[in-house]
């Protein structure tokens, strides 16, 4: 890409350079300055081929004058578009010159095959009389030797064909001289070719790196907030930046002159479309109605890309430089418009807008050759990074904003979750309190009514079997004697089950001596029957517990083991009930035949006791297997500061 900006340095300097004799058509080499002396004089032109015409002392006075630099399209028409043409040149070294090892610097649009003095120096590229075997390469400056003879006067002639049936383009400053030779010391030419390669290759490889962030990164933005389609769009052009960069680095480096058509449109349609997802994603960012420029911009890029593909010279301006310098004019309009309407960070991309146009104002002004203090790429990079970078920056403060936005939105949401969780607690916790309420009502009416109306029918029924017991002893009649005492019997034992059912309704015993108590006599009357075997352990627990505690904790024991009594099979009980770490810990264990939990999970005593273990903010574990018992823990929060 630095070609044109060193033969502008070149054009600029060569009057200081050579001198000539026109008239004996002589091109004098004199003291070579550095950046060496470009062969543009003195050239003599023939078409057809005869290998006399590589000998020093062939005459061409005859011949024509040519400048073999300017471009083949427009500046040389009588270089045919097939078949072998000559160039010569005589060239009159001093003696400085002479004694310093040479160098070419060669440039070319066919090929050819070179001739010093008679012999053969170097080929590039593959010359025919078969037009479809000729094969244009370019050296591309790269140093070649010039080993010049010790005699003042040397003779360089060239052997030159054009590849037929190939198309050529002056995209991105690619220029199609005929032939650009450059003469200079071998230092002094490896030196300017290093430097160009890494001013062009470098630069490029750092553009690589800047729009391949730029790709990653705000992928990485869109594929988190997707809604976001700024970031995808502008991570398109970030990608195809890499693609121009990297073709551009590819067509410097590839000799081949047909390849550097495809690769100059296909990066100018990139160009074109790079540029459009940039104006896409500017209207997007910020909320711009797609109006008559975005849709007539779209149509312009559309049509620019044939035209820089089949107008040779100017077409392609439209596409890489009218086209670009449009979007990125509309784009800091946008940013102004923004900033009058007070969008946040808007003047991020206006002050890179500002950047561009005074970037791209000292640009076209070394372009000119007005300033040559500093070096063109550096400003045109700048030029060409200001907006994009200045974007980039915006939208990464623009995604920093959505962010807090989101974050604050989900704080909230969260907000609103805990309290209608907290809600929802209360509300479920309300009505396990309710229920637990109406049960213990229920309880308390029907051990009323057990003891109000059943418990005094049995004692009536009682006293009449007294009475008629002793009837029958009056009467000496043993059948009915007999049939009193044992419905007596009957009665008496069914008022020792209403007792123990008022005991297990509403027990006296938890209401006068507490909850562990009242536990250790339950499980003392199961052992009784030497069936089972309850083993309790108390611990921590020195006082009463509050009375709902008691009535709670109370409910949920009796559960167990009923659960235990009824299903479980079991020979052996740990129960153990005591306080740590402010919390009261219930754990009973059997050696029963256990079963499946998550079969019986909606069981209505496990749903039961899992009620009232919440009631009480507890919580309930588990632990059972078939044929391997079962292992109840409930904890409970419990404070027993103050008791």
């Amino acid at each position: 890409m630095k070609i044109f900006y060193f033969v502008l340095l070149v054009f600029l300097s060569f009057d200081n350079c050579f001198s000539q004799d026109s008239s004996a058509y002589i091109f004098h080499l004199n003291k070579l300055p550095p950046e060496g002396i470009l062969l543009d004089k003195g050239w003599k032109f023939q078409t057809g081929d005869n290998p006399d015409y590589a000998k020093p002392e062939y005459d061409d006075s005859k011949w024509q004058s040519i400048n073999p630099t300017l471009d083949i399209h427009d500046s040389l028409p009588q270089i045919p578009k097939s078949g072998i043409v000559w160039f010569r040149l005589h060239l009159l070294i001093d003696d400085t010159t002479v004694n310093n090892q040479l160098a070419m610097m060669i440039q070319q649009s066919g090929a050819s095959e070179m001739y010093l003095n008679g012999a053969l120096i170097h080929r590039f590229g593959i010359i025919s009389p078969n037009a479809n075997e000729i094969k244009a390469i370019s050296p591309l400056e790269k140093p070649v030797s010039f080993p010049i003879t010790k005699s003042d006067e040397q003779v360089l002639a060239v052997r030159y064909a054009l590849q037929p049936h190939i198309r050529y383009s002056t995209h991105f400053l690619t220029e199609n001289r005929a032939l650009y030779i450059i003469v200079n010391t071998i230092e002094n030419a490896s030196a300017q070719y290093h430097h160009k390669r890494i001013l062009d290759d470098g630069g490029n490889l750092f553009l690589i790196g800047v729009f391949l962030i730029i790709g990653v990164l705000y992928l990485a933005f869109y594929l988190f907030y997707t809604s976001q389609k700024a970031n995808l769009y502008f991570s398109l052009y970030g990608f195809l930046g890499v693609i121009a960069s990297y073709l551009f680095i590819l067509r410097d480096n590839d000799p081949q002159i047909q390849q550097w058509y495809l690769i100059n449109n296909v990066i100018l349609a990139r160009e074109v479309i790079k540029n459009f997802f940039m104006l896409a994603a500017i209207y997007t960012l910020f909320e711009q109605r797609k109006d008559l420029i975005y849709y007539s911009l779209f149509v312009f890029g559309l049509v620019s890309i044939p035209l820089g593909a089949f107008i040779y010279g100017w077409g392609y301006l439209i596409g890489s430089l009218y086209f670009d310098d449009i979007v990125n004019f509309v784009v800091i309009y946008i940013a102004f418009k923004a900033v009058k309407n007070r969008k946040k960070g808007a003047w991020i991309i206006v002050a890179g807008g500002l950047s561009y146009l005074v970037s791209w104002f000292i640009f076209t002004l070394q372009y000119l050759g007005f300033l040559t203090s500093i070096d063109p790429g550096y400003t045109f990079k700048l030029a060409v990074l200001s907006i994009p970078v200045t974007v980039s920056i915006y939208l990464g403060y623009d995604f920093a904003l959505t962010n807090r936005s989101l974050q604050q939105k989900l704080a909230e949401v969260e907000k609103l979750s805990r309290e209608k969780l907290e809600m929802e607690k209360k509300r479920q916790a309300a009505q396990i309190e309710a229920m637990v309420a109406t049960q213990e009502q229920e309880r308390k009416r029907i051990s009323r009514d057990l003891h109000d109306d059943v418990g005094t029918k049995l004692s009536a029924l009682n006293l009449f079997l007294s009475s008629l017991n002793e009837k029958a002893t009056i009467t000496n009649n043993e059948e009915i004697k007999s049939l009193t005492c044992s419905s007596k019997q009957f009665i008496k034992e069914a008022m020792y089950d209403v007792r123990q059912l008022l005991l297990n309704l509403s027990p006296t015993v938890l209401e006068e001596f507490g909850y562990t108590t009242a536990v250790e006599g339950l499980v003392n009357k199961i052992n009784e029957t030497k069936q089972i075997h309850f083993d309790l352990v108390v611990f921590g627990i020195n006082h009463r517990l509050k009375k709902d505690y008691e009535l709670a904790l109370y409910r949920i024991t009796q559960e167990l083991i009923n659960n235990v009594l009824k299903h479980a099979e079991a020979k052996q009980v740990s129960l153990q009930i005591g306080q740590r770490d402010e919390k009261i810990i219930l754990m009973m264990e059997d050696d029963g035949k256990g079963f499946d939990v998550s079969a019986h999970k909606d069981g209505y005593g496990l749903n039961n006791l899992d009620a009232r273990t919440k009631l009480m903010q507890g919580t309930m574990t588990i632990d059972s297997q078939p044929g391997k018992g079962t292992s109840v823990l409930i904890e409970v929060p419990y404070s027993f500061n103050g008791i």
